[in-house]
C-alpha cells in the first residue's frame, strides 16, 4: 500500500469540527467496505473507541468555536456526502489554507472536477456546476449546500481556512493526548491493506484518525486515491478470526447433524467417559466410535485425557459456546449503527 507516513492536518481538524459539532459516533462515514466483507463493526468499535474519544476530547477542550456562519454553513447538521468531499478537495489544496483568500475559479475548477470525476480545461460556470451536483447522486441537502459555497467560493473556504488555523493549537494538543498510539498505529497501517475494491496497490492512500473505521475512495479528475481509517488493518485482523469462527461453526453444525455424534455429545455432558463404555451404551462397535471421536476432536467439540490406562473424552463446553456466541452474531444480533 502507497500510504502517507503522517496524518492530513486540514483533513484530521474539519472533522474534529464537525465531530464536536455532531457527536462522536454521528458523523462517523458510512463504513461500506467493512459491511461488504463482513467486518464486525461494533468489535472494531470497541477497540479504537478509546483513542478516539481521547482524540477528540482533547480537541474539543482547547478549540475555538468557529464563527457563526461558518458553523451554520458547514458544520449544522451531519451532512456526510457534503463534509466528506470538501474534506478531500480541501486536504488537497493546502495552499487555500495558507492566509491567502483562494481564487473562486480555483476553487469552482477543483470541486467541479472531483464530483464529476474528470477533469475540465478550465472552472465550470455556476449553472454547469449545478448540472454536475445534479448528475452526482448527491443528497438533495449536499446539492444546495454546494450551490451556497459555489456562489461565493472564495469568502466560504475563507472562513473555514480561518477556523481551520484558529484551531491548530488545539489539534496538537489532540495529537498529544494520543501520542503514545499514534506512532504504532502509523506504522502498521502503512504495512496493511485497503478493503475497497477501487484502490490499487499504486494508489496513495492517507491514514485517517478522525474516521478511524472509514475507507473513501477519491476519485478526482486524476487516478483515485483514498483516505483509510488507521484501524482498518484491525479489521484485516477481526475478518481473519470471524472466518476461522465461521470455520469452526460449519464443522461444528455439520457434526451436530450427524445423529450418533449427537448422541454421543448428549451423554458426555453427563461426565467423561472412554470409548468402550460409549460405544456399549450407544450399540456402536469400538471403530465406528473412534471414527466419530476422531471427527468431534477435529471440530473441536471434545477433548480427550488419559487416566488409568484408558483414553477419556469430554465434552469441550467452551467449544459450544463460541458456536452459539457466533450464531448469535450472524442472526440475531442488530447492525451497529
Amino acid at each position: 500500500m502507497n500510504a502517507a507516513k503522517a496524518l492530513n492536518p486540514i483533513f484530521e481538524i474539519i472533522g474534529l469540527l464537525a465531530l464536536r459539532s455532531f457527536g462522536q459516533k454521528s458523523m462517523e462515514p458510512s463504513c461500506r467496505a467493512l459491511r461488504e466483507h463482513g467486518v464486525d463493526e461494533e468489535t472494531l468499535w470497541r477497540l479504537c473507541e478509546p483513542v478516539h474519544s481521547r482524540y477528540l476530547a482533547a480537541f474539543a477542550k482547547a478549540a475555538p468555536a468557529p464563527d457563526a456562519e461558518c458553523c451554520e454553513m458547514f458544520f449544522s447538521e451531519p451532512d456526510q456526502d457534503f463534509l466528506l468531499l470538501v474534506q478531500t478537495v480541501c486536504a488537497e489544496h493546502p495552499e487555500w489554507f495558507s492566509g491567502c483568500a483562494p481564487e473562486e475559479q480555483a476553487v469552482r475548477l477543483a470541486f467541479g472536477q472531483t464530483i464529476a470525476e474528470r477533469a475540465f480545461d478550465q472552472a465550470p460556470d455556476l449553472a454547469r456546476l449545478v448540472e454536475i451536483l445534479q448528475d452526482a447522486g448527491l443528497s438533495s441537502s449536499a446539492c444546495w449546500r454546494f450551490i451556497r459555497l459555489l456562489k461565493r467560493p472564495s469568502e466560504w473556504i475563507g472562513r473555514l481556512a480561518e477556523a481551520v488555523r484558529n484551531s491548530e493549537q488545539a489539534y496538537q494538543k489532540a495529537l498529544e493526548a494520543v501520542q503514545r498510539q499514534l506512532p504504532g498505529l502509523l506504522e502498521e497501517f502503512a504495512c496493511g491493506e485497503c478493503l475497497s475494491a477501487g484502490l490499487s496497490p499504486e494508489a496513495p492512500v492517507q491514514p485517517v484518525l478522525v474516521y478511524p473505521m472509514v475507507e473513501i475512495v477519491s476519485t478526482g479528475p486524476s487516478a483515485p486515491s483514498g483516505y483509510a481509517g488507521l484501524y482498518i488493518r484491525q479489521a484485516y485482523r477481526l475478518l481473519e478470526q470471524q472466518k476461522a469462527s465461521e470455520g469452526e461453526l460449519m464443522a461444528g453444525l455439520k457434526a451436530l447433524g450427524d445423529a450418533s455424534k449427537f448422541q454421543i455429545l448428549t451423554r458426555l455432558r453427563e461426565g467423561d467417559k472412554y470409548n468402550l463404555e460409549l460405544a456399549q451404551e450407544l450399540g456402536l462397535s469400538a471403530a465406528t466410535m473412534s471414527h466419530h471421536m476422531s471427527a468431534l476432536l477435529t471440530c473441536g467439540l471434545v477433548r480427550l485425557t488419559k487416566r488409568e490406562g484408558r483414553v477419556y473424552y469430554s465434552l469441550e463446553r467452551q467449544a459450544v459456546r463460541r458456536m452459539l456466541t457466533t450464531l448469535e452474531q450472524h442472526f440475531l444480533q442488530e447492525q451497529f449503527d
